[in-house]
């Protein structure tokens, strides 16, 4: 069986969080991302580094930890020739070609090949408070800020001596300039450079740092950018920004600038554009001290809080938050409020209009923002003229070019995307079109305003209200009484009407005067909520279990389908064309996603198999029974509605695998070579790479369909 998890698999308990952010602009870094908190044995971080064989090392008070994603180790003292160094109140770790190095507020040690050393700088180090700990990569030196100058520390040779003109002060911080092979300093009052000229004066700058021609300078109320090819205060500011900022970082492989604060958060900028967004309640979002990028790309986010876990993993999903930062729907009360639950979505032309349960929004999918639009104006004016308080949808169709929805106590409304124009079909209305159509066991009329959900067919729109099923030519209306809600109305093989209601499935003849009911499980309890026609077979769910029904010698025939891990009823069943003779099944819980190929495979298996499935680990929000998602078949989008939102996976995306699948291993074996140690793979379209912790950096190339092509890098 192949199963696909889009998270990493660790061997370890981890609990997780998905987060929300505060949203400005249309930039967003981390819509598409979730956070995983890491408790350590002891809280608060002081600095966080990788090494080269992909050991996370985490300088705390209490010593050093060595994480591998399995495990802690912790250092807090070593021997040296018959002398013992502790290891504590770990201020800074760097490292270069795998060897890490260490400093603590009174020394410089190193990790090299399983062994700590001790560094002797010569020049009473030891008698100094040291602050911080820079490397020049290029030209292997260390930069150590001390109470009583700037230390310079030459790798090669193991030289150590103090900048010219820095004797005596108490040197805060350095940022490299490898641009401009130069550096710059912090002392109490400022900024300056390695000719000691003061560059920007302030007595509260708490680091400073270097990306390109931008020197960040992080102050006690802000951070300040200054350009350093104009020697002068950069263009754009981040004004917005009034929190202590702690920490900056650049990435490029996002292009992203993170800004570590006291209380609010990471900031996360387009290092271009400068559009930013704020996630504001990670699980560690107090006194964020460090970030590091690991060579999976993953963000981790260093606190030092003691009440937080220490160190969250920021970590890339597939399902991506349309509506992450959009200023129109983050400006709805969240929950408990239900106004940001969406019940379906519809695309016409470059529109998706969206459902939700008190209003109906139009996102741009050009300009990837909600628009203004008229239906909800008409609507809004037809409310006030008849004394609605409180407007509620329900379902959204295409319909002979025009859009249709179910608006719930009003009745059905009616869009023309090509004029503008809005026509509602209230309750007198559809009460004059049923006197010309057929009406079916005392229908209760009353009630038809009630529309809960929409089906389009070639010549007509079928309607679910809370008394029954009604089918409407935008002329005449029958209406059958089927003694309760219809929740959702499908079609069967031959076209025919097929409906739900939570006691079962049924099929209404098209004069609209007689109901079958379809023959699923009766010795199980549960609701029904969602049907499914696949060719002749019919997959139904109740509650939690998914079946299939077929008809064998004339008798209905069900299987179930055992699906793996679900939690909450299934809301959503679905097979979408990716193109290509291609197809995938969609199978929502109120809480899981699964995507398969095939059902056939899990009905012979008697489960699901071969399945990628999301969850809250990768953001998502609750589903709520009773909606319904859209695929858009022109750009291969599946979006999720949910309680919070739309999430959207891109089938674009996922087939050649951009986002690589995670998966932990015991060992790999490679032309008799086991590989042992905790493996984190990541198969891809046509290959799989391995990353071994225990056997240092080795990434193994194997094509899945030649095991002998195999490349190694070391």
């Amino acid at each position: 069986m192949r199963k696909k998890l889009l998270l990493f698999v660790f061997i370890f308990s981890l609990f997780f969080a998905s987060f929300s952010l505060i949203k400005t602009d249309a930039y967003s870094y981390l819509s598409d991302k979730t956070e995983i908190p890491i408790e350590l044995e002891v809280s608060g971080v002081e600095t966080i580094c990788q090494t080269d064989d992909g050991y996370v090392w985490i300088g705390q008070y209490s010593g050093l930890v060595r994480y591998d994603s399995n495990e802690f180790v912790s250092y807090s003292s070593f021997t040296e020739n018959g002398k013992t160094y502790d290891i504590v109140n770990v201020k800074a770790l760097v490292q270069k070609n795998n060897v890490l190095y260490i400093l603590t507020s009174n020394k410089i040690l190193k990790y090299d090949n399983d062994t700590f050393y001790y560094i002797d700088l010569g020049i009473n180090a030891e008698k100094l408070e040291l602050f911080d700990l820079t490397m020049d990569t290029y030209n292997d030196k260390l930069y150590i800020s001390s109470s009583d100058g700037l230390i310079i520390y030459d790798m090669q040779s193991g030289d150590a001596s103090l900048s010219s003109g820095t004797e005596h002060k108490s040197v805060n911080d350095v940022a490299i300039d490898s641009k401009r092979s130069t550096f710059y300093y912090l002392l109490d009052n400022g900024v300056y450079n390695n000719n000691n000229q003061l560059i920007y004066e302030n007595s509260f700058i708490l680091d400073i740092f270097i990306y390109d021609n931008i020197l960040l300078i992080s102050k006690t109320d802000g951070v300040v950018r200054y350009d350093l090819s104009n020697k002068a205060l950069a263009a754009k500011q981040y004004d917005m920004i009034t929190d202590q900022v702690n920490v900056t970082f650049f990435s490029p492989k996002t292009n992203t600038v993170f800004v570590g604060t006291e209380a609010s958060g990471v900031y996360c900028f387009d290092a271009d554009t400068h559009e930013y967004s704020l996630a504001d309640n990670l699980v560690n979002k107090l006194q964020i001290i460090g970030f590091m990028v690991d060579y999976e790309g993953n963000l981790w986010v260093a606190s030092h809080n003691v009440s937080s876990t220490g160190i969250s993993i920021i970590t890339k999903n597939q399902l991506l938050n349309l509506l992450f930062d959009d200023v129109t729907w983050q400006s709805l009360p969240e929950a408990p409020s239900l106004e940001r639950n969406v019940y379906t979505m519809e695309r016409y032309d470059d529109i998706l209009y969206i459902v939700a349960k008190n209003g109906i929004y139009t996102y741009d999918l050009i300009q990837n923002k909600i628009v203004d639009n008229q239906i909800m104006v008409e609507l809004q004016a037809y409310a006030t003229a008849n004394s609605i308080t409180k407007l509620e949808f329900r379902d959204a169709e295409i319909y002979k070019n025009k859009l249709y929805f179910a608006a719930y106590g009003i009745g059905l409304v009616e869009f023309d995307p090509s004029t503008n124009n809005v026509k509602i079909y209230d309750q007198a209305v559809l009460e004059a079109a049923a006197a010309k159509g057929n009406l079916v066991n005392e229908p209760g009329l009353e009630y038809i305003k009630n529309i809960r959900s929409l089906r389009a067919f070639d010549n007509f729109i079928v309607m679910g209200y809370n008394r029954g099923i009604m089918k409407f030519d935008l002329d005449k209306l029958d209406v059958y009484n089927a003694s309760g809600n219809v929740l959702y109305i499908g079609k069967g093989p031959n076209n025919e009407i097929v409906y739900d209601q939570s006691k079962g499935i049924f099929k209404i003849s098209d004069d609209f005067n007689t109901v079958e009911q379809i023959p699923t499980r009766k010795d199980i309890n549960g609701n029904s909520l969602k049907f499914m026609y696949d060719g002749n077979t019919l997959f139904y769910n109740l509650n939690s279990r998914l079946f299939s029904l077929e008809y064998v010698n004339g008798e209905a025939v069900s299987k179930e389908i055992v699906i793996p891990y679900i939690k909450g009823s299934i809301v959503e069943l679905s097979k979408i064309n990716i193109g290509n003779n291609q197809y995938k099944y969609i199978i929502c819980s109120q809480n899981q996603v699964y995507i398969t190929d095939s059902l056939e495979e899990s009905l012979n298996e008697g489960r699901l198999v071969n399945y990628e499935m999301y969850d809250s680990t990768n953001g998502l929000e609750e589903i709520i029974a009773n909606t319904s998602g859209f695929y858009d078949e022109k750009d291969k989008k599946y979006y999720l509605q949910s309680a919070d939102g739309i999430f959207v996976y891109d089938f674009n995306v996922s087939r050649i695998n951009v986002i690589p699948t995670k998966i932990c291993l015991n060992y790999v074996d490679v032309d008799g070579n086991k590989y042992s140690g905790i493996i984190f793979s990541r198969i891809e379209e046509d290959n799989i790479s391995i990353f071994s912790l225990w056997e240092g950096y080795k990434e193994k190339i194997i094509n899945l369909f030649d095991s002998k092509k195999l490349k190694v890098l070391k």
